[in-house]
């Protein structure tokens, strides 16, 4: 929805996307950006998706404009289900270098916080309330501690997921080791997160993280809840009619190994830009008959 690169869109486009999508039977909105929480009219589109029948409406924000406890109220009452924010650290010094944006933390917390429990006036219930962590070098040794702090706020999901190389902004591109770390060194942490959530009856789970890292872990995957052939309805009407390939497509690998591993069908493996710093000597595979999703027992709203 909204782009530092690219002029937002106006409301009446997006009511007429919005309108479209409905027509294709599209059941799910998801508002990004950029920062869709920065629009002055957010919240008229939240409840113009609302008015059309959408049945889960989410917006994905940083939260710092969240701050403001009457703008959660007023997405709540305009029939916002699902608010998604990201917090990356359980601390302002890493979480605020991350993000370049000194104060950040503080303003995300308490966006979380205002989120949390908020009421509405449209009869669907209260906000469900998730947070996604981007796993990097600087802040996978907080993750236990970062589990924490989500739980305390009183989240309902979290997910932490494994920086993308092919995604990393120009500021930090050219220091790939500085940011990415391996994968056999996070995995531990990761685990030790997971488990928290699961103590506290909180479901959380973790993608980019190949299966054979996940042993124990496995219904915790992200990867494992990709139904096959999903499709969505994009900006624009831009059509993906199997997610699932075009992620595959979009630079996973995978090594000759890899065949041997129990995991090898769920598995999508690791980008490409991993491989050529790092290499793909530290994932071995892990031997038994191939499995299916089907085989392994799900959790939380899958469950």
């Amino acid at each position: 929805m909204a782009n530092r690169e690219k002029p937002g869109k106006s409301t009446e486009d997006v009511k007429r996307e919005l309108a479209n999508a409905r027509k294709n039977r599209v059941q799910r909105i998801t508002f990004t950006g950029g920062e869709p929480t920065i629009r002055k009219d957010i919240v008229e589109i939240v409840s113009y998706a609302h008015e059309l029948g959408f049945e889960e409406i989410f917006i994905i924000t940083n939260g710092r404009m969240l701050f403001y406890k009457e703008l959660a109220r007023k997405l709540s009452d305009a029939g916002l289900t699902h608010i998604l924010f990201s917090l990356h650290a359980p601390e302002a010094r890493i979480h605020d270098y991350l993000t370049r944006s000194p104060g950040s933390f503080e303003q995300t917390v308490q966006g979380i916080r205002n989120a949390v429990g908020v009421g509405n006036a449209v009869g669907v219930g209260n906000i469900i309330v998730e947070n996604n962590t981007v796993i990097t070098r600087k802040n996978y040794k907080s993750l236990p501690k970062l589990a924490e702090l989500l739980i305390k706020l009183g989240v309902d999901f979290y997910e932490f997921i494994l920086v993308n190389p092919i995604t990393i902004n120009s500021y930090f591109r050219g220091r790939f080791e500085e940011f990415v770390p391996r994968i056999s060194e996070i995995h531990k942490y990761v685990h030790r997160a997971l488990d928290i959530g699961k103590e506290k009856n909180i479901w959380c789970t973790a993608e980019g993280i190949p299966f054979c890292y996940m042993q124990g872990y496995e219904k915790n995957a992200t990867e494992l809840y990709m139904a096959p052939q999903r499709s969505i309805l994009g900006p624009g009407g831009r059509y993906v009619a199997d997610v699932n390939k075009s992620r595959r497509e979009c630079g996973k690998i995978k090594a000759e190994t890899c065949s041997r591993c129990r995991y090898y069908l769920l598995c999508e493996g690791i980008w490409g830009h991993y491989a050529e710093h790092y290499g793909m000597a530290e994932f071995k595979p892990v031997a038994g008959r191939y499995l299916r999703s089907s085989d392994i027992a799900r959790g939380g709203r899958h469950a």
